[in-house]
């Protein structure tokens, strides 16, 4: 994975305009062990620096995308007619499970070798913007279950809240967000937006705000009261995974992430009287307990997401953030370099041989 950061930092010029907006959820702690009880959203990659505002596209690997494709496709790739979809369960893509899922076949994956010239624009047009497959996607509860058996879990007790921290790598990494959690623990029944969230500092409409590049935020999202999670990983019970999006139109971006409900331990009643043997203590009526957590079958695969509307369409008139723009200034960028240091070069010719006759052969 590592020698993929190289790679794609050499695809920018065909890659940047499509992928130059993004965030990266790094760290979530809950109100109970504040601080202590941490984790990070599923598909994190603690092998990328948090670090560049321009050369992007290495820095996004794991983000977590909630549109299919990951990427929308330009004209150039063979899915620019693909009405693009936006997910509304499940945990999203991110780019290096792609690279993952597909680098099992070398042979259609990088047909012309690692370090061909046209190696990654192969990829990025015809794998980066095509629609997702099951390999493609994160899979929720092998991650959950992975995350338990390393102590990543963020704790909460009801009404309490869990703490968002984030890295905006370009403009439409920003806020605002939306949140909510899935009680069953496998990503497949994310219920209502949750209210009330603290949002962060920078945001923007459509969550574009290039203000916040290459920075750290935070939001804090409250948990309701009656929150109930029914599900079991490793050790830890009463689980719910958590989604949080930007509304980035190329995305959303953001993340799911664990969190484990520890519920206040009942102070048993004190006793100040002993009953007579004649006089039966009174019944009094018991709750209705919740359904016990359960253990999850990480072993199903990652089914199939709903889809909805991800807002608009792809090829012919797609958002790609001024991708066409970009491309032109970069190239005039590449091109006007060449002719500045051509230009110096003959300037430095011309004064050497101006020089030369200026200066007697005898002094040479």
């Amino acid at each position: 994975m590592h020698s993929i950061l190289l790679a794609v930092s050499l695809a920018g010029l065909v890659a940047v305009p499509q992928v130059s907006a993004h965030l990266r959820i790094h760290t979530i702690t809950g109100n109970v062990e504040y601080g202590k009880s941490r984790t990070t959203s599923l598909d994190f990659g603690d092998y990328i620096p948090f670090n560049g505002r321009d050369d992007v596209v290495n820095l996004q690997f794991d983000v977590q995308t909630f549109s299919n494709p990951v990427i929308p496709a330009t004209q150039w790739s063979p899915w620019k007619d693909f009405h693009r979809q936006y997910m509304v369960q499940g945990c999203g893509a991110t780019l290096q499970r792609i690279d993952w899922n597909w680098g099992k076949h070398p042979k259609t994956y990088k047909p012309f070798g690692e370090h061909h010239p046209n190696a990654w624009k192969h990829i990025f047009l015809n794998f980066f913007q095509k629609p997702v497959l099951a390999g493609d996607l994160v899979p929720t509860r092998s991650k959950m279950l992975e995350f338990a058996n390393a102590n990543k879990i963020a704790k909460v007790t009801p009404g309490g809240w869990v703490e968002v921290s984030y890295y905006q790598v370009n403009a439409d990494g920003a806020g605002p967000f939306r949140c909510r959690f899935d009680a069953h623990g496998t990503g497949e029944n994310f219920g209502a937006w949750l209210p009330g969230i603290v949002q962060p500092p920078v945001t923007g409409h459509n969550s574009f705000n290039q203000w916040g590049n290459g920075k750290h935020y935070l939001f804090r999202v409250p948990i309701p009261k009656d929150v109930y999670c029914g599900t079991t990983y490793g050790k830890y019970e009463n689980v719910c995974t958590m989604r949080c999006e930007n509304y980035a139109i190329n995305g959303p971006f953001g993340g799911c992430f664990p969190f484990q409900v520890i519920f206040p331990q009942k102070p048993k009643p004190v006793s100040t009287e002993t009953p007579s043997k004649e006089t039966k203590p009174a019944s009094t009526p018991t709750p209705k307990p919740k359904p016990p957590s359960k253990p999850i079958d990480v072993k199903k695969p990652e089914p199939e997401p709903v889809y909805g509307d991800a807002g608009y369409d792809v090829g012919k008139g797609n958002y790609d953030e001024g991708g066409e723009k970009y491309y032109r200034r970069k190239r005039d960028e590449v091109s006007g370099a060449k002719l500045r240091r051509r230009a110096a070069a003959a300037d430095l010719a011309a004064a050497a041989r101006i020089l030369a006759n200026a200066v007697p052969a005898e002094e040479r």
